[in-house]
């Protein structure tokens, strides 16, 4: 599991019909991982730190071709 901070979303007119529903995000990973193309189920806005599963974790979780998920939502220090 990673986290990255959402930095912009992908807008796609078409997509394959195996995606499941969600917006795809643009995540910068931290320590210098560089960024990443991820299917968003959650809702994430621009500025969120997200928590990412990768590889065929991500393709195993939705039951489809994809590489990388948002599976939650890292709240920010102090509130709860």
């Amino acid at each position: 599991m990673k986290t990255g901070i959402v930095t912009g979303r992908i807008w796609a007119t078409k997509r394959h019909e195996l995606l499941p529903p969600g917006a795809l995000v643009r995540l910068d990973l931290d320590e210098g991982g560089g960024s990443v193309i991820a299917l968003d189920g959650f809702g994430v806005g621009i500025g969120d730190e997200a928590l990412l599963i990768q590889g065929s974790v991500a393709a195993h979780y939705c039951g489809s071709p994809v590489d990388a998920v948002v599976v939650g939502i890292v709240d920010p220090a102090g509130e709860r």
